[in-house]
């Protein structure tokens, strides 16, 4: 209806006169915001059809996609240097990092666009909405939910490193803010996932379950780059004949083609 309202809902039952027992319900317009309060209310109302992507932005840019997934640098969410270290606590501290300043955009985010709501001089939608986002969890508009979503932080590439990230999966956890778990480490090329590590609970992998897995990336990678990406977890790969376009890689223990070769 282009316009910002309050509206209070009453439920009644008369004294026991309702028709049939059921209750009655009424509802009144109490309060219509000015423009200004309105346009303020928008902002607010698109902010929360999409948190996670308005959070991303604020606290850093939103490069593009992965794999149909929002891509953020790690670098804006987790200090330097980007070590893909998958053994003992490693990912659980990237986790830890990545949580706290998503939290603190969201936050910062809603508290700005809630001032902005009083300093329209519409202080009672201000704190109509501080109501309702205090017991708002997992929200939709339109039918389509808000409140969950992968995202993919890249990692800086330094010299010798084939590019890889990991994927996240933030959820809103009611008013407080995002929670983040680092569900996978990926290696890219050319903008699209080539290979996935799943992530335990603790926050490592087995990565003898990866051994014997296979993947394909072009023939103009750097495989030595890609040698050195699965040296870091302990790991080694095997290079088929390429074709004129691609070459199939699998995953080989690096400690047992040591022994092999001495």
């Amino acid at each position: 209806m282009n316009k910002t309202s309050i509206i209070e809902v009453r439920n009644s039952d008369f004294g026991g006169t309702t028709f049939s027992g059921m209750p009655t319900v009424t509802a009144e317009e109490v309060y219509v915001a000015s423009t200004a309060g309105h346009m303020a209310s928008v902002d607010l109302v698109h902010f929360l059809e999409d948190p996670i992507t308005s959070s991303l932005n604020e606290g850093s840019v939103v490069l593009g996609n992965v794999n149909g997934r929002p891509t953020v640098p790690l670098e804006h969410f987790y200090a330097l240097p980007h070590q893909l270290n998958v053994r003992g606590s490693s990912l659980f501290s990237i986790n830890n990092e990545l949580e706290s300043p998503l939290n603190n955009a969201f936050q910062d985010h809603t508290n700005g666009l809630l001032d902005n709501i009083d300093l329209s001089g519409d202080l009672r939608v201000g704190l109509a909405f501080r109501k309702v986002l205090a017991v708002e969890i997992g929200a939709s508009f339109d039918g389509a939910p808000v409140d969950q979503m992968e995202v993919f932080f890249k990692a800086s590439q330094p010299e010798g490193e084939a590019p890889w990230g990991v994927i996240v999966d933030v959820k809103k956890n009611g008013s407080t803010g995002l929670i983040a778990k680092i569900t996978r480490v990926a290696l890219i090329e050319n903008g699209s996932i080539v290979f996935v590590i799943p992530v335990k609970e603790d926050g490592t992998v087995d990565t003898e379950k990866l051994i014997g897995t296979t993947f394909r990336v072009s023939e103009e990678a750097s495989h030595s780059s890609i040698r050195g990406w699965f040296a870091g977890i302990n790991l080694d790969i095997s290079i088929a004949p390429c074709s004129s376009v691609t070459c199939n890689i699998t995953v080989i223990d690096l400690d047992k083609e040591e022994i092999e070769s001495s």
